[in-house]
């Protein structure tokens, strides 16, 4: 028992994460994170080392996270403290190495790069197939986004809740998609600059968990604040730079849940296309007679 109480250390942990004293529950629990939720309804989120943090995580070493796997269970109460997290089995784990994720400025030019690598996919998505199909046809669910996106930038009210909530898993196919539209539009400046006066979504936990999971509300909570995983955040980065790592870092994006990293993916490429089509008498934009999209 002694090695138990040991203090445990973790190896990096989001600074959007909420790390106010306050009591938690453990809400879900899976082979690579853990969901704590706190009297707010937001989710902090104890990841396995190897898969990336999300913009609410702390990363775990390996393990340190499976013996806490082990003890916990799903509705167990925890404690956040002014300076470590403590569960009822003596287990105390001290944040530390804060990291604020920063997201690049992107061209839209990298709409051919990003395409042209998910043409070569085929990762299910949650409602559209095969990734590579997905991105190379038009689909009425495809349409409906890309008219949300006009609805937006016009300075109309969106109806995304039609989208949100919308297909399988945890974090449903619609939210994933949505996520992966915003990440785009937080990096280009002439899409970022209307975000913060005219969001995409109502951003509140308590609105969105009446649409969607609690963990998704939690994920699009944060992507209206610019606030994305690590690993697609890296993605972002990569593209900014025309990273001969791109495409590892798709691939990484693509081990997210059974259909969330090619929903998100998709979600990307629908917003670049977007951009394309509607900024491009002021933007540079590349074109490939390879891929077509209708929208």
């Amino acid at each position: 028992m002694g090695e138990i109480n040991m203090p445990r250390f973790t190896l990096a942990v989001s600074a959007f994460s909420p790390l106010q004293p306050d009591k938690l529950t453990c809400h879900s629990r899976f082979s690579q994170a853990i969901n704590l939720q706190n009297t707010k309804g937001e989710l902090l989120t104890l990841h396995r080392y190897g898969h990336g943090f999300s913009p609410m995580g702390w990363l775990l070493r390996t393990e340190d996270f499976d013996q806490l796997y082990q003890q916990l269970k799903v509705g167990d109460p925890l404690t956040m403290q002014r300076n470590r997290l403590c569960t009822p089995y003596g287990f105390t784990i001290f944040p530390q190495r804060y990291i604020k994720l920063r997201l690049p400025i992107l061209s839209p030019v990298v709409w051919h790069n990003l395409s042209t690598l998910l043409l070569s996919k085929t990762h299910s998505t949650g409602l559209l197939g095969n990734l590579n199909k997905a991105v190379s046809t038009s689909s009425p669910l495809i349409a409906d986004i890309h008219q949300q996106l006009t609805n937006w930038f016009q300075g109309q009210s969106p109806h995304c809740p039609s989208i949100i909530g919308l297909g399988p898993g945890l974090t449903p196919s619609g939210d994933d998609m949505l996520i992966g539209a915003m990440a785009i539009l937080h990096c280009i400046p002439e899409s970022a600059n209307y975000l913060p006066q005219r969001p995409l979504i109502d951003g509140s936990i308590k609105a969105l968990s009446l649409l969607t999971t609690e963990v998704s509300a939690c994920y699009l909570h944060h992507a209206t604040l610019g606030h994305y995983s690590s690993s697609l955040t890296h993605l972002l980065h990569c593209l900014a730079r025309s990273s001969p790592m791109t495409k590892h870092a798709v691939d990484k994006v693509l081990q997210h849940g059974h259909t969330s990293g090619a929903d998100t993916l998709l979600g990307m490429h629908i917003a670049l296309c977007w951009l394309r089509l509607n900024f491009q008498k002021d933007l540079c934009y590349a074109r490939s007679g390879n891929i077509t999209n209708v929208y």
